[in-house]
């Protein structure tokens, strides 16, 4: 009796070292982390980041202002975790994001980067783009502006034909200016933008049926080398 007492002990002993060592999930690392954030501390949040990302987390810092003055409202989704990559799910002011998180050093940090300060250009495009891509119309009307959303209403016919074919979307860089966004993509292997703007404080799709533009290499390439010299600029 005694000996079982003991190994049943061990063995507890060994399942509290390993929950231990097993670290926090990215759901609960995001939290800690878009907590902070939401408060404009941005040298706590640093804590519950990769070291690429204090570079992020600095400029942050330095040009926020709105999280000072009312802390922004965080709800945790869902997580969904390949190998050592993680995505959260999460509102901010009940907006929908996505953000994501890497292993770093045996342990899950959220990995915040330069596109993550402009408030959703690239992670809305790339949810409109997806939602055009699989023929989901009120999908794609969530992040197109007033304008975009009558043209697409005019589209039904061309979203049915993308259900049953949806088109390839490979994501690329993307270029500010001001409240101005163009974001560069592949689209079944062509190269294409797509114009964001500011409205109503969020980013939006400023799509026409005509303003998704097929740019050659020799465009891309020079369109993708100044928007990586305004970035080294800043």
């Amino acid at each position: 009796m005694k000996r079982t007492l003991k190994f049943s002990g061990l063995a507890f002993l060994t399942v509290i070292i390993l929950w231990a060592c097993a670290g926090e999930s990215p759901k609960q690392v995001a939290e800690k982390f878009l907590t902070a954030v939401s408060v404009g501390d941005f040298e706590a949040a640093k804590k519950w980041a990769t070291k690429e990302s204090h570079t992020a987390l600095d400029m942050a810092a330095a040009n926020d202002k709105d999280h000072i003055a009312e802390p922004h409202k965080i709800q945790i989704g869902e997580e969904t975790i390949s190998e050592n990559k993680a995505t959260v799910v999460y509102k901010d002011n009940d907006d929908e994001k996505v953000l994501k998180l890497s292993k770093e050093d045996g342990k899950w940090k959220a990995a915040f980067s330069k596109s993550d300060l402009d408030g959703g250009a690239a992670t809305n495009a790339e949810k409109f783009l997806n939602a055009f891509a699989h023929g989901d119309m009120n999908g794609a009307k969530k992040y197109a502006t007033r304008d975009a959303q009558a043209s697409l209403d005019m589209m039904a016919g061309t979203f049915e034909a993308k259900k049953a074919k949806p088109d390839k979307i490979e994501m690329g860089d993307i270029k500010y200016e001001g409240d101005r966004a163009s974001v560069f993509y592949h689209e079944n292997g062509v190269l294409k933008t797509l114009d964001m703007v500011k409205e109503d404080g969020k980013w939006k799709a400023a799509w026409t049926k005509t303003s998704t533009t097929k740019l050659d290499t020799d465009e891309l390439e020079e369109e993708v080398i100044e928007a990586m010299d305004g970035e080294a600029e800043e």
